[in-house]
């Protein structure tokens, strides 16, 4: 009866073999796309970071009035968080920065990461050359240094093997390198470049702090849930303490991938309803 069926099929597509050709490049088509889709939105936004516990590791941001719209945090908030939570543990804090490097060549400008010097530890990668940041390079007024990614070795200094204390021009400051990341290590996102943060919140006043993003790993037993219903009571804390900075603000916790999707998740699932009914 199948065997019937299919050569019944065969006959009245050979009848009409335009519209049998039209009828398979759209298919085609639409499978291809929806198979895209997947795989894209699999590998940016859902998949875990190809490192060592990559699966434990988290943003935090802020929101405004329950609105999650990757806004960073005040500094000494994220302080604040780091003394408090339970559900979250070896932190750290980063911003984006823009790099200008000038060379013999001209000026070239490059994605950055502001960060505290266990960034590297979060994913259990050390450079290939050189090493990380110190807890005294972090500071305010310290030597200013750089760690360089492997693009940039390549590019920029031919894969030098002594580049480690050389000096590199950067926003119109001398840094000296003292590390080379692996090849393929863009994190966080594609950043090319590290540079220490320089700030403590310690040492400054609530009002001068600069804004950062946190990063740390899950607690063993924890979850992404539980790590924010932690936020919201230290964030409603803080909120009664600095009414006039921290009314309105919270702070939430996303996998790195999802980071910067937020809100915009209900759009990445309809575009996946799309799909499969392409």
């Amino acid at each position: 009866m199948i065997l019937s069926d299919i050569k019944y099929a065969i006959r009245l597509l050979a009848k009409k073999p335009g519209f049998t050709i039209l009828t398979t490049l759209v298919m085609t088509t639409g499978i291809g796309l929806s198979v895209y889709l997947f795989s894209f939105f699999n590998v940016m936004v859902f998949k875990a970071l190809p490192f060592e516990d990559g699966d434990t590791l988290v943003q935090i941001s802020a929101s405004r009035n329950d609105f999650k719209s990757v806004n960073m945090l005040n500094l000494h908030d994220y302080y604040e968080i780091r003394q408090n939570i339970q559900e979250l543990g070896e932190f750290s804090a980063y911003r984006d920065v823009s790099l200008n490097v000038s060379g013999r060549d001209g000026a070239r400008r490059y994605g950055g990461i502001a960060a505290e010097p266990n960034v590297f530890k979060l994913t259990r990668t050390e450079p290939m050359l050189g090493r990380g940041f110190t807890a005294a390079e972090n500071q305010p007024g310290a030597e200013r240094v750089v760690v360089i990614g492997y693009d940039v070795w390549k590019t920029q200094f031919g894969g030098d093997k002594n580049i480690i204390d050389t000096s590199l021009k950067i926003n119109g400051s001398s840094h000296r390198v003292i590390g080379v990341m692996p090849e393929g290590y863009f994190f966080p996102y594609t950043s090319e470049m590290w540079v220490p943060l320089r700030e403590d919140a310690t040492k400054s006043n609530r009002g001068d702090a600069g804004p950062v993003f946190g990063l740390a790993h899950l607690t063993d037993g924890a979850s992404i849930q539980d790590a924010d219903k932690a936020l919201a009571i230290i964030m409603q804390r803080l909120e009664q303490r600095y009414p006039k900075s921290n009314t309105g603000v919270g702070a939430y916790t996303t996998t790195i991938p999802m980071a910067d999707v937020e809100d915009g998740a209900a759009f990445i699932y309809s575009l996946h309803v799309i799909a499969i009914l392409i």
